[in-house]
């Protein structure tokens, strides 16, 4: 048993927080054509981080982020996506 509630609440909040970071800072390098800055952003997370964001920003966000990431893809990221997701 969890002695300490609070912390327990704090954590979807710090989960989104950390969402909404990635989600700026995955924008900002499509923005500025940083792939060298994506490549090791997306080295610091899991997969299934990677396509959580991936569901979180527009079909044409998502489009320059599949063309400027390129080759570099992790197949594992396809794999954590949700199936209906659409581009």
């Amino acid at each position: 048993m969890d002695d300490n509630p609070d912390i327990e609440s704090e954590l979807p909040e710090r989960a989104y927080e950390m969402d909404a970071n990635l989600v700026d800072s995955v924008l900002s390098f499509i923005e500025t054509q940083d792939k060298n800055g994506l490549v090791a952003l997306f080295d610091q997370y899991h997969a299934a981080d990677i396509a959580d964001l991936f569901e979180q920003i527009d079909p044409t966000s998502r489009s320059a982020l599949i063309h400027l990431w390129g080759k570099e893809i992790d197949g594992e990221v396809f794999a954590e996506m949700d199936e209906g997701l659409s581009g």
